[in-house]
């Protein structure tokens, strides 16, 4: 508690109360070294060292500890780091340290019975995910990790929809609905709108819902010009949440 960690969830647009904050799984560190390795023949090099989220990957087989996942963010927070290569070109804020393949980042423990188990991708996507879903959430890291094996009779995967290929995301996403129904698991899959991730969507729709309190108390406040003012700012942002609304996903 307390830590930066708590402000990049929040500044993602994450209600920590909904995700039953805080989690064993995710852990901060004031000061994470950045290793850039070019390749196998060349020493690693240093490249930033600065605050990061640590996520632990557990084997959804065996719990064990696997790998974990590294988010370096801004010293306030509120944005990923900015990392750069020897040769200045600009490195990923994220990196994955040991295995990923069948591993998650859990928000919660293994389902009982017949209790629904809900995969999404990212880590803030998976926090977005459990707040619209208010299901059990296991983070996959990756779109192909949706496949690894959970400890579940009834699954949920929400997936993303920005990704740069749409029909190998489609495939991919087919062969998760697959291995799932193959392995005797109940399965059911909802997509986000097209452009955006869970954790976008979330926030759009947060976002359009505070516009239109405002545009309300706006109208309330006063009538003619001012009021019409205030229904003009509201038509300019209707539709961000609806572009964005989750939809089913049919395989």
């Amino acid at each position: 508690r307390g830590t930066l960690v708590e402000t990049w969830l929040e500044a993602r647009s994450i209600d920590l109360g909904e995700i039953a904050w805080p989690l064993p799984t995710l852990r901060f560190l004031a000061d994470c070294p950045y290793w850039f390795v070019e390749d196998d023949d060349t020493p690693p090099v240093k490249v930033h060292s600065g605050p990061a989220m640590v996520a632990a990957i557990q084997n959804g087989k065996t719990n064990r500890l696997q790998g974990v996942h590294l988010t370096w963010f801004t010293h306030d927070g509120t944005g990923k780091a900015e990392i750069f290569a020897p040769d200045g070109s600009p490195l990923k804020a994220r990196k994955i340290r040991g295995a990923l393949n069948g591993g998650h980042v859990r928000f919660c423990r293994a389902p009982e019975d017949d209790a629904p188990l809900l995969l999404a991708e990212g880590i803030e996507t998976t926090g977005s995910a459990i707040e619209a879903s208010g299901v059990g959430d296991w983070a996959t890291l990756s779109l192909s990790n949706f496949s690894a094996s959970v400890p579940a009779r009834t699954v949920l995967l929400a997936f993303d929809g920005d990704e740069a290929d749409p029909k190998q995301a489609r495939k991919t996403k087919d062969a998760a609905i697959a291995a799932h129904a193959s392995a005797g698991r109940s399965v059911r899959a909802v997509q986000a709108a097209e452009g955006f991730d869970f954790n976008s969507w979330m926030a759009a729709v947060k976002r359009q819902e505070a516009g239109s309190k405002a545009t309300g108390r706006r109208q309330e406040a006063g009538s003619g010009a001012r009021g019409e003012e205030a229904r003009r700012a509201d038509r300019e942002t209707e539709g961000t949440a609806t572009e964005a609304k989750q939809v089913e996903y049919a395989s």
